[in-house]
């Protein structure tokens, strides 16, 4: 069964909605082909009648390169989010 993104992670109520950036949508496209590629090699692994053990250590094979592709993606884009909540604050604190 696939994991849920933490990118999908519902929003705290205190937490303002705010505008992605373009890098950002990239970022969540890359993300979601990585996805989708994940799903589609262990979709085919579990129609594989190979072995049982091989099937388990390829599967988390595939789950290690899957996040090993996402990791860098995920801290940038916390990291670009970060930038946009922190300009976002200061431009509040201008207009008041």
């Amino acid at each position: 069964m696939p994991r849920p993104s933490p990118l999908l992670a519902p929003v705290a109520a205190d937490d303002a909605p705010i505008d992605l950036t373009p890098a950002q949508h990239q970022m969540l496209r890359v993300l979601a082909d990585i996805d989708r590629s994940y799903d589609e090699a262990r979709q085919k692994l579990e129609r594989w009648s190979g072995p049982d053990a091989l099937k388990q250590r390829f599967s988390e094979q595939l789950e290690a390169h899957r996040q090993h592709e996402r990791k860098p993606l995920l801290r940038r884009f916390i990291a670009l989010e970060q930038q946009v909540r922190r300009a976002a604050v200061l431009k509040a604190r201008r207009l008041h």
